[in-house]
């Protein structure tokens, strides 16, 4: 373990300096500069990723140094190198360290040809062999005007941790003033540009607007990062032919924004890259735990299924009549077997790595995915709990949701929910190819607990554990809290055992040969800079391979 302190003086502040907007050179003065920080992620046995942008002072490409110590005093360094920055990428710096030995951590830095050196990083390699314990901090859905990001930087300070794993939504496409609206918006929040995210310059603005911020900045200093993406990466409701938020008459072909947005992540993200478009892969915590990313967002989706179509001309009041429109839907539409989510290269890859980490012996599978997997259905009195003030728009959505649910449909049909054909192929692979499969799912801005029926002798088949927003808003803007609300989703929905529509925070999972705790940290505020918690709550699952996971028990 490193001492913080220590690392704080060997260059937390040094070096940083103020953002430069991304894609221009010629920082003021006469020396280059590093503008955000550095990063690591994607770490194997041997391998991680080290990641730093950095601006010349006026030439197109730089080299810079890199190093990889055993202490952060950088007596014993273990190995390095150099690397170029250039402008087509813009100026950020990636870098696949190999020859490290399995499970242990490194200090890592970045130098200049003037001495300039880098915010001094931590980072880590995956044990192999027997391992008993692995702590994960989850997180997905950060817009950045909504609030601080103090769900990152109280991970940053926890020295528990080992691993964060961003499950999407990193970033947000929408332009200023929108979402959040300007009344919204916390003061000084401010994001790169101010209109949406269409092309490759405007991505680079965005990401490098919300890589100054210091809480972002200190939590990649200090924790590597495996991350995928959701929808706002690319824009809302995205799938692999277009998305919901473009306009091809006036934003353009959709391979060109999808290119430019892909291109940005692998740009700003400590990723290792693959093929155009490929994020799915595995990493394996000893014979602990498999952690196996996915991407359900983009490469093999359908697109997204819509109830007002189906709701369009149905006399709603002709109970007869609507139970048909939504007969109908879900026999020719919904459950389709040829609808997917997944794509069939990756839904074949999936089952593999998890035969390969049954065979392996690895106590845990864990899938780290987008999405809610979880079958969730608003009951038909849900609406008599929302909030008196609650705009016409958000009760409409609330009440299409509650008709459909007195009819068994789920509500969210951008979810796992609405591909029920791939969802029954998910839970039927976890069941033949898991030891014990726990689902990691962000997106929703709520925080869940789903045990997925199916498993023998009663067990379920997953766990599912849902980790809330670090900013975004939840179903708290619609009801009047969680004590309320949560007795009537749960009762409503078999597979749901817990879940919280309030405070933003994140999801701590730490994984040991016997079981999977899980801590839900809410944060007291995101309307100022914090760390402080509002509270939290405990979950823990003990382990029984090869029979399906036990049942999810939750502290008092």
């Amino acid at each position: 373990m490193f001492d913080r302190r220590s690392l704080l003086k060997a260059g937390l502040v040094g070096g940083v300096g103020l953002p430069v907007a991304a894609g221009t050179a010629g920082a003021a003065g006469t020396q280059g500069r590093f503008t955000h920080g550095v990063a690591s992620g994607d770490p194997l046995a041997r391998q991680v990723i080290l990641w730093t942008r950095y601006v010349p002072a006026a030439e197109e490409i730089a080299t810079l140094g890199w190093e990889v110590a055993t202490d952060e005093g950088f007596k014993t360094i273990v190995r390095s190198g150099t690397v170029k920055v250039r402008p087509d990428r813009d100026f950020t710096a990636k870098v696949d360290v190999d020859g490290l030995a399995p499970g242990k951590r490194y200090a890592y830095r970045f130098r200049d040809a003037a001495g300039l050196i880098s915010p001094v990083g931590e980072t880590l390699t995956m044990p192999e062999g027997r391992s008993e314990r692995l702590r994960l901090g989850v997180f997905s859905c950060a817009n950045l005007p909504f609030g601080y990001f103090n769900a990152y930087g109280h991970c940053a300070a926890r020295d528990d941790i080992d691993l964060v794993v961003h499950l999407g939504d990193y970033i947000y496409e929408t332009p200023r003033g929108v979402y959040p609206s300007a009344q919204e918006a916390v003061g000084g929040r401010i994001i790169e540009p101010g209109n949406e995210t269409v092309t490759l310059a405007d991505y680079r603005a965005r990401y490098a607007s919300y890589r100054a911020d210091l809480d972002v900045a200190e939590l990649h200093r200090r924790k590597p990062m495996i991350a995928v993406w959701d929808d706002h990466e690319f824009t809302n409701n995205a799938w692999r032919d277009g998305a919901d938020n473009h306009q091809p008459e006036t934003e353009g072909a959709w391979p060109e924004r999808w290119r430019a947005a892909y291109r940005a992540f692998c740009e700003w993200m400590p990723i290792r890259e693959q093929a155009e478009g490929v994020i799915y892969r595995r990493f394996d915590w000893g014979n602990l735990a498999s952690l196996i990313m996915l991407d359900t967002r983009f490469i093999g989706r359908d697109k997204q299924l819509d109830y007002r179509p189906v709701l369009q001309g149905v006399d709603i009041s002709d109970k007869t009549a609507l139970a048909e429109a939504l007969r109908r839907f879900e026999q020719e539409q919904l459950r389709d077997p040829k609808r997917t989510l997944l794509g069939e290269a990756q839904e074949n890859w999936l089952r593999q790595q998890l035969a390969q980490s049954k065979a392996r012996g690895v106590t845990w599978q864990v899938l780290g995915q987008q999405i809610q997997t979880g079958w969730f259905r608003m009951p038909p009195e849900l609406p008599d709990y929302t909030r008196k003030d609650l705009p016409d728009s958000a009760l409409g959505w609330i009440r299409t949701g509650s008709l459909v649910g007195g009819h068994g449909l789920p509500a969210n049909l951008d979810a796992w929910a609405g591909y029920p054909a791939a969802r029954d192929r998910l839970v039927a692979d976890m069941l033949a190819h898991a030891n014990n499969a726990v689902i990691l799912a962000g997106d929703t801005h709520s925080a869940w607990a789903f045990e997925l029926a199916g498993g023998p002798n009663g067990r379920p088949a997953a766990v599912e554990l849902g980790c809330t927003s670090v900013t975004s808003p939840g179903m708290e803007r619609y009801f009047d809290g969680d004590e309320a609300v949560r007795p009537v989703l749960v009762s409503a929905n078999p597979e749901l055992k817990w879940c919280s529509i309030g405070p933003r925070g994140y999801l701590s999972v730490a994984f040991t040969p016997d079981e999977t705790q899980a801590e839900w940290l809410m944060m007291k505020t995101i309307r100022e800079r914090t760390t402080e918690l509002a509270g939290k709550v405990e979950a823990r699952l003990a382990a029984t391979a090869g029979a399906g996971t036990e049942h999810l028990k939750f502290a008092s």
